[in-house]
C-alpha cells in the first residue's frame, strides 16, 4: 500500500458517521438551530469563517473545521436559523441514510437509483 492510500484509509476511519434525517438534519445538526447551538454540536470543531453566500444576500454562510484545517462543514443560515448544511467530502464526517450506504467518499455513479439526487 502507498504512504498516500495509507494515510487516507487512516483519515476515514476516524471520521464519525452522520445519519441523514430527512427535513430534520444530518448528525448533530437540526435545521432550526442558531449559530452557537451548531458550534456546541461539533466537538472538536471551531468556527472559520462567516461569509455572504451568494446569491442570497440574506444568507449567512459559516465553515467549521478543525482548528485551523479546512472546513469540513458548512452551515448556512436565514434569520439566524440553520436551514442548509453541506459536508465536505474529504474533511467532514462520513454521512449515510436513505439508501443505506456511505455518501461522503463515492462515486455519485454507485448509488442506486433513488430520489437522492449525488453528484461527482
Amino acid at each position: 500500500m502507498a504512504a498516500a492510500e495509507l494515510r487516507g484509509a487512516v483519515k476515514v476511519s476516524a471520521r464519525l458517521d452522520w445519519e441523514l434525517m430527512p427535513l430534520e438534519g444530518v448528525g448533530p445538526l437540526c435545521f432550526g438551530m442558531r449559530i452557537t447551538e451548531v458550534a456546541a454540536v461539533l466537538p472538536g470543531m471551531t468556527e472559520l469563517r462567516r461569509f455572504k453566500a451568494a446569491p442570497f444576500s440574506e444568507t449567512l454562510g459559516v465553515e467549521f473545521g478543525m482548528g485551523r484545517a479546512k472546513p469540513a462543514v458548512y452551515a448556512y443560515f436565514i434569520g439566524g436559523r440553520l436551514f442548509c448544511i453541506a459536508v465536505d467530502a474529504v474533511h467532514g464526517e462520513q454521512c449515510s441514510g436513505l439508501v443505506d450506504q456511505p455518501w461522503v467518499g463515492r462515486g455519485g455513479r454507485t448509488f442506486p437509483n433513488d430520489p437522492v439526487m449525488v453528484t461527482e
